[in-house]
């Protein structure tokens, strides 16, 4: 990408009259030249989706729930980390069968400092069980490109346990598949 010349014009009176002539001045920057390189293909994991950064963590919470069947509750799964944080893309997460997540609200805040952009990006879910059981749901993997190492990182964040007892609203019902 070449970013063009700026400039500026500006006058200056060559007396404190206020009918005085004034001179003109134009001052130019030097046109500016930006490449952008593809991420290496060296290394790269097969699951990758572009994500890039440093310093990025992955947290889970809460990391266990107890609930009745049909209740709902809220998990949020959070990046954080320097990087483009409005590109980071979401986690993959395994859900397990009797449990269903629906996607909710992305929430995406930053801090600029010392040139550097920071921040986090919450993802969160609600979760239903339809059936009494124990769930267990794997701890996501994230995998991105770190800037800092020059290397692909994969990230793992804790493991989310939910207990769900039968409650006093029915059950969820669903369709069974034909064999």
């Amino acid at each position: 990408v070449r970013v063009g010349r700026a400039s500026v014009s500006y006058s200056l009176p060559l007396t404190y009259s206020f009918l005085s002539r004034e001179l003109r001045h134009v001052v130019e920057s030097d046109s500016l030249l930006i490449e952008v390189a593809p991420d290496p293909t060296v290394g790269q994991p097969p699951h990758y989706r572009g994500a890039a950064g440093g310093g990025l963590t992955l947290g889970v919470d809460p990391l266990a729930l107890d609930m009745a069947v049909g209740d709902s509750r809220t998990v949020t799964v959070s990046l954080e980390g320097r990087g483009n944080v409005a590109l980071w893309p979401e986690p993959a997460i395994v859900w397990p069968e009797g449990l269903r997540a629906y996607p909710g609200e992305v929430q995406v805040s930053v801090q600029r400092a010392s040139g550097l952009i920071r921040g986090r990006k919450t993802f969160s879910y609600l979760l239903v069980p339809d059936s009494a059981g124990v769930y267990h749901v794997p701890s996501p993997a994230y995998p991105y490109y770190d800037r800092d190492t020059h290397r692909y990182v994969e990230l793992r964040g804790a493991r989310l346990d939910v207990v769900a007892r039968p409650g006093a609203s029915p059950g969820i019902a669903r369709a069974t598949p034909r064999p």
